[in-house]
């Protein structure tokens, strides 16, 4: 029992992922964590999850999809957002995906 498995529940991850899906996003910010720098992707779209992919929508477009396998995902502290970070496979940069959610009043 001292030793425990470092490695997440599979039904645990798929349960925290599937509270993304459908959340209003505000914008989405992709991080080269290599340059620092933050540029815009997309704006006004939501988070959907099916096919075992994590796909962001925005303004009706496509701007960001990737296979769960190859990413490591988080929520912000503020729970104002969601961190997907991945390796590029093609140049070998780490990438972070950031979607901040809208907010509406309750």
């Amino acid at each position: 029992m001292l030793f425990r498995s470092k490695k997440k529940n599979a039904a645990a991850e798929h349960e925290r992922i599937a509270a993304l899906c459908s959340k209003d996003i505000q914008y989405v910010t992709e991080r080269d964590c290599a340059e620092n720098t933050e540029t815009v992707i997309g704006k006004a779209g939501y988070i959907n999850f099916s096919d075992g992919k994590i796909m962001i929508l925005c303004d009706g477009s496509l701007v960001f999809s990737k296979p769960v396998s190859e990413l490591s995902v988080g929520e912000l502290l503020s729970k104002n957002g969601a961190t997907f970070t991945y390796t590029e496979p093609e140049t070998g940069k780490r990438m972070t995906v950031v979607a901040y959610y809208s907010y509406y009043r309750k």
